[in-house]
């Protein structure tokens, strides 16, 4: 039996001299095949390819585009999507930064002569509130943008706020391309059209008493007005009852200058910071008020600090 499964020496040499023997020209054909096959398109990724394609005619269209331009698919084309995809070449990041560049440009000359009776300040806020993340990715689900921006397979799962951020990306990179591809009139006249609605509906808040300012920017303004200070937030810590919820909750306290004005907590700390300004906002025009009635009258009281004031406050409630 042994003496049956006993290979045959001469045929494991010949064997080994075939395959040592191949030629180079048979190898190589060898591995382009395998190469071939492996970057063979499944039939999935040629459906989306083709969805792509059709988006973004449509949209070079609606851009005054004859066709969709090579500086087009570039503004067109997340970081992650050339990670995946090594053969586009190039993504958005360049066209970004010039797209981002023109905004501010196009946005300041815009608000010019539309603000005639604005300070340096509103007309700052002004541009801030229209070229923001936030407003910008909005105008870019109007033009829809979404649809024809490349991503990476695990972009959609990374949330809102990277979605956000995404979309605002590839719309400056979009102005960028617009200004190189068809000028930069044509590009700043089609941004105009685009962030005007946005600047409408800003002007119809201001005109119903909404604040053009958000409440931490409000809160540094009076603070430097009244005392020369800029607030400063500070992160608490947690108790082991706030850790154990879900999601914790996140408090914050404010200080100006060496007062304690305000606290506030959320599960986000940007939230809670907005929440403790709110807090000392109130706080500060409270002070503001009776600094005025101070300076009115002789007779009235000598003024206490804030931080007095609420520790006599909680004095007061707890004997009570």
């Amino acid at each position: 039996m042994s003496d049956q499964r006993q290979h045959h020496p001469s045929k494991q040499a010949s064997s080994r001299g075939k395959r040592a023997h191949r030629s180079p020209h048979h190898t190589q054909k060898h591995t382009q095949k395998h190469a071939q096959r492996r970057r063979e398109p499944s039939p999935e990724q040629v459906a989306l390819e083709q969805a792509w394609e059709e988006a973004l005619i449509a949209l070079a269209q609606r851009l005054g585009y004859e066709a969709p331009s090579p500086l087009l698919r570039e503004a067109l084309t997340h970081r992650s999507y050339l990670n995946e995809h090594p053969h586009v070449g190039a993504d958005n990041q360049r066209l970004e930064f010039l797209g981002d560049a023109l905004l501010g440009v196009t946005v300041t000359l815009a608000l010019w002569p539309r603000l005639t009776h604005a300070n340096e300040g509103e007309l700052s806020a002004t541009r801030a509130r229209l070229i923001n993340a936030t407003t910008l990715a909005r105008s870019a689900e109007r033009v829809g943008l979404e649809a024809c921006l490349r991503v990476g397979k695990g972009e959609p799962n990374m949330g809102e706020k990277a979605r956000e951020a995404r979309l605002a990306d590839a719309l400056e990179a979009l102005i960028g391309a617009l200004t190189l591809d068809l000028g930069e009139a044509h590009a700043r006249a089609w941004l105009w059209s685009l962030l005007s609605e946005e600047f409408e509906t800003l002007q119809a808040q201001l005109k119903e008493g909404g604040a053009l300012l958000n409440v931490k920017s409000r809160l540094l303004h009076l603070a430097q007005r009244l005392t020369t200070h800029t607030p400063r937030y500070e992160r608490l810590p947690q108790t082991e009852a706030e850790q154990s919820k879900h999601p914790p909750l996140i408090k914050v306290r404010v200080w100006v200058g060496d007062e304690i004005l305000g606290e506030g907590e959320a599960t986000l700390r940007q939230r809670a910071e907005e929440r403790a300004a709110e807090v000392a906002l109130e706080a500060l025009t409270r002070s503001e008020g009776r600094l005025h009635q101070t300076t009115r009258s002789p007779h009235a009281p000598s003024k206490r600090s804030i931080s007095q004031r609420q520790a006599s406050r909680k004095r007061h409630s707890s004997r009570s």
